[in-house]
């Protein structure tokens, strides 16, 4: 894996696409007994590394809850780092872990509140992490629950959405 990939020449089978939009799901364990995700966490390190996007392209790598893909290196081929916040305070002290071990990689990290049902929820989540990493906060809402519980694609406005895809956009104009 020297030369250079772009996404139009990986295989059909393995990219879920909608409109401009295609997921590549990778580093995933698939059946008991696989063994060790070491090996293949190192190869999506490997392949991220040399994955050229074009001017119009994003890669999302939605990787396993928790840190272990950092120890292989997973992040070292990303620009920038999401970390997911749900209102629980594991989901607080993972998301400083990120952004501590993003730090050791030089790769900024930004923040995501998630399932917030109200203004003191978001009020006790903002006050307990660095604010200023904070890119969206995506309200508790039933149409995103039952899609996810059903498997149905989300075909709804959230508020939080829209602001992750401006800032990657931006970002992407600002080279």
């Amino acid at each position: 894996m020297k030369e250079k990939w772009r996404l139009k020449d990986l295989p059909k089978d393995y990219l879920t696409e909608k409109g401009n939009i295609q997921l590549l799901s990778i580093g995933k364990i698939y059946r008991f007994g696989e063994g060790c995700a070491c090996p293949i966490n190192a190869l999506s390190s490997k392949f991220l590394e040399i994955l050229e996007l074009g001017e119009k392209e994003f890669l999302i790598a939605d990787t396993d809850a928790g840190i272990e893909h950092f120890g292989r290196g997973v992040e070292r081929g990303a620009d920038i780092l999401f970390a997911v916040i749900d209102p629980c305070r594991e989901s607080i002290l993972l998301a400083e872990k990120i952004s501590e071990l993003g730090g050791q990689v030089n790769k900024p990290v930004y923040y995501i509140l998630n399932r917030i049902s109200d203004k003191k929820t978001e009020e006790l989540l903002l006050n307990s992490i660095d604010r200023e990493k904070v890119i969206a906060i995506i309200p508790e809402n039933k149409e995103i629950f039952i899609s996810g519980l059903s498997g149905d694609e989300l075909n709804v406005d959230i508020k939080g959405i829209k602001e992750i895809a401006d800032m990657l956009e931006f970002r992407k104009k600002a080279g």
